[in-house]
């Protein structure tokens, strides 16, 4: 989906690995600048959930890098309990674009996908700790993705 401003939201492919670096990059330095641990993910677990297109790439074509089209965000889809629930994971928008609404963009994109792969699971969405916290006030649940006030039903 291409929005107004120009920037295209896409389930990302194998052709998107080049990315991957960035995304987790990207990911390492927002963590260290809000002083946060994160869950460490490697190059070829990121672009195997680009290759199942189970992840999504928010990129800028009118701002070319040498990767081609810019990285504006990024997050990707987890299982557990044999399908039964999804989860969007590794949400995060490059600081360049903070404060555009790019995130909403990311997660909504992200979650249309759960319907078509896991048509009988809930989906559960987890948000950074700090927004989340006040609503679950469990931080071992939102550690792990656990976060039962976020599960909404995914059924056709």
């Amino acid at each position: 989906m291409i929005y107004e401003d120009g920037i295209k939201v896409i389930v990302a492919d194998a052709s998107h690995e080049k990315y991957v670096d960035l995304v987790l990059d990207t990911i390492r330095e927002a963590a260290k600048k809000r002083g946060t641990g994160i869950a460490e993910r490697t190059h070829e677990y990121v672009a195997t959930k680009m290759k199942e297109g189970k992840a999504v790439l928010a990129l800028d074509p009118s701002k070319q890098s040498e990767l081609g089209d810019t990285f504006v965000g990024f997050s990707y889809i987890e299982t557990w309990g044999n399908k039964s629930y999804v989860t969007t994971s590794g949400l995060i928008v490059h600081p360049d674009y903070q404060g555009r609404n790019i995130a909403k963009r990311i997660k909504d994109h992200a979650h249309q996908g759960p319907h078509v792969h896991f048509s009988t699971g809930a989906l559960a969405s987890c948000e950074d700790f700090l927004a989340h916290k006040w609503r679950c006030g469990d931080e071992d649940e939102h550690r792990i993705g656990l976060c039962a006030c976020e599960f909404q039903s995914v059924d056709g």
